[in-house]
């Protein structure tokens, strides 16, 4: 049997994972901008990296705090722990974005504003850049999970992360834009090394295949070339402490290569991921009356908010399906000490309300009707 995972390359085939492979020995620099509408951009080996630019190029007072909504990935946070700010931890709605009321509440010192999207739902940047501006506060917008240029209308900045499972995977890489040149950090050109950026672009063709024969040893594959840091993880053993643990360094040309390649395959799958969320979404109403059931129009995920939550998540584990995203915990990954990134449990109670109730459904090409329906029949036993 194959894993359902939203976490475990979601996003690549074989083919596309030779593809990767065959980056390696790829020389030219293709323009990444034009992904984007040719706007202004600086591209990093992480998002976490171009992060940490931005933030130095902003300069923001040592005495301000950095606000970030509390539930979210971790390393989002990380940049400015590095630089010694304080996180101004702000707490969520009922979808798990950034809330404008409780930013109001905590606004008086904070010096910059990073508003992710949640799942593919939209934060509500009209509301949050109207605060950010009475202040003269800088807002980024990040769009991990959603990629949106509008987002530039109201945010000075959108950070973009192409990590293994977000909207556009090249395994590891990350861009700032701005709607000018003068507005970018510095770039950078110093690279990763070539060890690094093949570790990573082995990644899909591993995973792919210990994916598709998970119930036949492939777990244990992937797990042992996990332990022997073979495969990198998403966020390290020390990024989990709050310790810098990342490149400073520029996207490599392969990564670009690999970024144009899957952006293109992006654009054919969209239709299917939306067809899958919306599955999703019906055979969850029909088998589990009074959840609440969230799509975005992007069919990133299929989110369902429901009080067995962690025992939706516990019941399909046994039987090989890995949903939920961060079901449980406000800062993930699982394993982060809260304690060194200035979190205190019962601080944002609907952010912790939202992690302990949700569960998200992947929607990607590897998800069959017939995995649907077996994740329904387990649910309804």
């Amino acid at each position: 049997m194959h894993l359902l995972s939203t976490q475990t390359v979601p996003h690549f085939s074989k083919t596309d994972a030779l593809y990767a492979l065959s980056c390696l020995f790829r020389r030219s620099k293709p323009d990444v901008s034009a992904l984007f509408n040719n706007t202004p951009i600086r591209v990093y080996s992480s998002a976490r990296t171009g992060l940490r630019e931005l933030l130095i190029h902003l300069k923001i007072p040592k005495n301000k705090k950095v606000a970030i909504p509390a539930f979210t990935c971790a390393v989002l946070a990380l940049p400015a722990i590095y630089f010694g700010y304080e996180i101004e931890w702000i707490d969520t709605d009922e979808l798990g974005v950034l809330n404008p009321a409780d930013l109001q509440k905590k606004i008086e010192n904070v010096g910059v504003i990073i508003a992710p999207h949640i799942y593919g739902n939209a934060a509500p940047l009209a509301a949050i850049a109207q605060i950010a501006k009475a202040r003269n506060v800088p807002l980024i917008a990040d769009g991990a999970h959603r990629i949106a240029l509008s987002d530039l209308q109201y945010a000075d900045y959108l950070l973009l992360s192409f990590g293994r499972e977000k909207v556009i995977s090249c395994v590891s890489g990350g861009a700032v834009l701005a709607l000018s040149e003068e507005k970018l950090p510095a770039e950078i050109t110093k690279k990763p090394s070539f060890l690094w950026i093949t570790q990573h672009l082995l990644q899909p063709l591993l995973l792919s295949f210990s994916v598709d024969f998970w119930s036949f040893g492939g777990k244990y594959i992937a797990g042992a070339l996990s332990k022997l840091k073979v495969l990198p993880r998403a966020v390290s053993s020390a990024e989990k402490k709050g310790k810098w643990d990342a490149p400073v360094t520029t996207m490599p040309n392969a990564m670009r290569h690999l970024l144009v390649h899957m952006a293109q395959q992006k654009n054919r799958r969209i239709d299917g991921e939306k067809k899958n969320a919306i599955a999703w979404g019906r055979a969850l109403a029909a088998a589990l009356p009074g959840g609440q059931i969230s799509i975005p129009k992007s069919g990133f995920r299929t989110v369902l908010r429901h009080k067995k939550a962690a025992e939706i998540v516990r019941r399909l584990k046994l039987h090989g399906f890995q949903v939920g995203d961060w079901t449980g915990i406000p800062l993930s990954p699982r394993g982060v000490d809260l304690s060194a990134f200035g979190y205190r449990q019962s601080q944002c109670p609907m952010a912790e309300a939202f992690a302990q109730s949700h569960v998200t459904f992947p929607t990607h090409f590897r998800v069959r009707e017939s995995d649907i329906r077996r994740c329904i029949d387990i649910l309804k036993t």
